[in-house]
């Protein structure tokens, strides 16, 4: 007989280090300026030599100038960036970031990873103000200066907010601003001016503050100073009287700007001598005598407008309208010779 024997035999298969670690940490990362913390670096391997963990390192630095990043066993950090003044890139001028890591296990086996970092920006700016703050402004004019300030942020790219933080110490309100648009809330009166403490100014003072979408402002001081403007009269300007008009009627008043005139005068043009003016520039019928639509259909009136200090000429049209007074005249033939048998005359 044969006696055959069993045995029964473990056979226990042992670990090699053979995987290489595969990165799971992203590689696309945005980090707001001012800011350090990039990403903690992660990596698996599935060899049980290497259950302990990996060995992370910067393998290439951001080629900008000097260190950009640096890493403290998984936490990778970058310089704080300035979003309007980068560091990164071949030119150090740029916003976009690159760092090269590794990963490496118990067996020396390294996987690399590069990651790329957006640097974003906060809006960390205060405005600064461009527009003048020294403004000249003619009496009876309101417009003042159009408001412009400067926010490099991002998020201010849709503007600013202006608002008048403290106005002229003249009575009542002096400014007022719409949107950027800075005004007096009055046409100013060089004679009469209405600024300062003692509201007997022509220097005006106002307060402006520009505010960014951040809450930040920034304030500047503007000075407007009055100027004054001569005598002016207002061109192109038209008037109508009919020929029935009686003396003394009223005609128009000639418009003016500027200096109150003191002083007006027709010079030319009223060639008939029948239109008077005032010294408001009224204009009247003075003498109705050759006011006549069927021989003069308009004039052309020079008018000269004066104070103590200036003068003004400009050319009112004066254009009179027809009455029906005339009565009709017969121009047909008061003898006529007809033909017997003949009806036409």
């Amino acid at each position: 007989t044969n006696d055959l024997g069993a045995q029964t035999t473990a056979i226990t298969v042992t670990d090699v280090n053979d995987q290489a670690p595969a990165f799971t940490s992203s590689d696309t990362i945005s980090v707001a300026e001012g800011a350090t913390a990039v990403v903690t670096l992660a990596a698996t391997d599935t060899d049980t030599a290497d259950s302990g963990g990996l060995t992370y390192a910067i393998v290439t630095d951001d080629p900008g100038s000097g260190t950009q990043f640096s890493l403290d066993g998984t936490t990778l950090t970058i310089a704080a960036q300035n979003y309007e003044a980068p560091a990164c890139g071949s030119g150090s001028d740029s916003l976009t970031c690159t760092v090269i890591v590794s990963a490496t296990d118990a067996a020396g086996t390294a996987t690399q990873q590069t990651i790329t970092v957006t640097i974003t920006d906060v809006n960390d700016q205060t405005p600064v103000f461009s527009s003048s703050s020294s403004v000249n402004v003619a009496e009876g004019t309101t417009a003042v200066v159009t408001l412009t300030a400067v926010d490099s942020d991002t998020a201010d790219s849709g503007g600013l907010t202006y608002a008048i933080v403290t106005d002229d110490p003249g009575t009542g309100t002096q400014f007022s601003i719409t949107g950027a648009a800075l005004s007096f809330s009055s046409a100013p009166n060089f004679d009469s001016p209405g600024c300062g403490a003692g509201s007997d100014s022509n220097t005006c003072t106002v307060i402006v503050s520009a505010t960014d979408a951040a809450s930040q402002s920034v304030q500047q001081t503007i000075t407007v100073t009055v100027t004054d403007v001569g005598v002016t009269i207002t061109a192109s300007q038209t008037c109508s009287v009919t020929e029935s008009a009686a003396n003394a009627a009223a005609v128009c008043t000639v418009a003016t700007s500027g200096d109150d005139p003191t002083l007006f005068a027709i010079t030319a043009g009223n060639s008939d001598s029948i239109f008077s003016i005032a010294n408001d520039g009224a204009i009247t019928v003075g003498d109705n005598t050759n006011l006549d639509y069927d021989t003069t259909t308009s004039y052309s009136l020079t008018v000269v407008a004066s104070d103590a200090t200036s003068a003004d000429a400009e050319t009112v049209v004066v254009n009179v309208g027809d009455v029906n007074d005339q009565a009709p005249v017969f121009t047909s033939a008061t003898s006529a010779n007809v033909a017997e048998g003949a009806t036409a005359v």
